[in-house]
Formats: structure tokens, C-alpha cells, sequence
């Protein structure tokens, strides 16, 4: 396994978590938010080091936004790990059910010493955690990301949509799934100039495919003087 938690000539041996780790994780949760496609797989890619029930704790508390989340997520972890260590009641492996509640989340005798766990622990430790956080609760943040993101009075048409569906990819994954939220925002924060020429195309029954919708208005450029038109 890779840190916090790695064998050195034998030994035991824990290591902070890298700041810059910590740093970009935290940058996706507030530029994108908890439940973003490109945060969760952050999160996600922590599960390649070796975590003590303390890393995820003190990892989580720092990149979440506010104390209630935080208490969310342990909650959450608190019940992820319990289902967990009732499944290691019944496994086969003999040393599997040794591995308690209590091991899983750093607490009793565990709360000092986390480092000597078996390898398969943390693995146990990190998926209970990251499932927390997957089941934390959604709060419209997708929408309120993207509609920051407004077209500049000079910035070409093209450009504008290209960093909306850059944002977009980053919080669905696929962005074609969110299609018709990217659209209408895309009417509603474009220039005067590119609504008024996009209007025409737009009825309130459909909105057409992005790849339509695209070719239409690829070309348009708000820069002053330009005459605005669809192609």
C-alpha cells in the first residue's frame, strides 16, 4: 500500500496526508461541488493509500464546507462501517472477524493505535468512507456552479459554451445527461446580442440536441459592431 500508512524495513511507519492532496480536494468541492463527478473520483483515488479511520476524518473535515456536512458524512461512515463489520461476523476468513466496528472507525482500543491494522482493513475503511460520502446530500450545487459562469461582453459564443460544457463534464461525468439544464442556461447567460439571435430557434416545447444547437451557433460573436446571426 501507498501512505499515509506504509512498511519501512519492517516497520510501521505513517505519514501526513500530502497538502496538495488535501488542497485540490477541497478546490473541487468548492468549485464544483461534494456530489461532482470529478470530486467523487478525487475522493475515490484516496482509496489507493492506506487510510486510518484518522486520515479519512480529519481529510473530510477539512475539505468539506461546513461543520453539518461533516457530521452527515460520520454519520453516514458510522453506518457504513457497522454494515461492514456485521458482514465480518459471518466471513469465512477466520481473522475477518476480528475486524469490528470499533476497528473500522478508530474508536476503544483502536483510537491510538491504527497503524498496525491488517492491509485488508483499510481497504474496508476506505470503502465505507468513500460510500458516505457518495450518500451525502445533494444541494443543488451543479446549478449554482454553473450559473456563475456568464459570457464575457467580447468572448466568442463558442468559447462560452466550451466552458460551460467544460464545468458541466466536470460535475455530471456525462454531460449529455444534463443536456437540457446546459441549454437553458446557456440562453439565459449569453450576451443580448447571441439571446436574441438563439430565440428563434428556441420554443418552450424543445430545446434542440446540443450538437444542433452548437452548429447553429458556433459562429456568433458578441464583440461590438459584429452583426449577429445564426448560420
Amino acid at each position: 500500500m501507498a501512505f499515509p500508512v506504509f512498511e519501512n524495513e519492517g516497520a510501521r511507519v505513517h505519514t501526513p496526508i500530502d497538502y496538495n492532496q488535501i488542497k485540490e480536494l477541497a478546490e473541487s468541492v468548492r468549485k464544483y461541488g461534494v456530489n461532482a463527478n470529478f470530486t467523487s473520483i478525487q475522493v475515490e483515488r484516496l482509496a489507493n493509500y492506506a487510510m486510518t479511520p484518522t486520515d479519512w476524518e480529519t481529510t473530510v473535515k477539512a475539505v468539506l464546507p461546513n461543520m453539518g456536512q461533516y457530521m452527515e458524512w460520520k454519520a453516514l461512515w458510522y453506518d457504513a462501517a457497522q454494515a461492514q463489520a456485521k458482514a465480518n461476523v459471518t466471513a469465512e476468513n477466520e481473522n475477518q472477524r476480528q475486524w469490528t466496528f470499533e476497528m473500522l472507525t478508530g474508536q476503544g482500543p483502536h483510537a491510538l493505535n491504527q497503524t498496525n491494522y491488517i492491509w485488508s482493513v483499510y481497504a474496508q475503511i476506505s470503502a465505507a468512507a468513500i460510500k458516505a460520502w457518495n450518500a451525502l446530500t445533494k444541494r443543488d450545487e451543479s446549478g449554482g456552479h454553473l450559473t456563475k459562469i456568464v459570457q464575457g461582453p467580447q468572448e466568442p459564443f463558442s468559447d462560452f459554451v466550451a466552458r460551460m460544457m467544460e464545468v458541466a463534464s466536470q460535475i455530471f461525468g456525462d454531460a449529455e445527461q444534463a443536456m437540457p439544464l446546459i441549454e437553458q442556461l446557456v440562453f439565459e447567460q449569453a450576451t443580448q446580442e447571441c439571446r436574441a439571435a438563439i430565440a428563434p430557434q428556441k420554443t418552450p416545447s424543445h430545446l434542440p440536441t446540443y450538437s444542433q444547437f452548437a452548429q447553429d451557433i458556433l459562429y456568433l460573436s458578441p464583440s461590438p459592431g459584429d452583426h449577429v446571426s445564426l448560420s
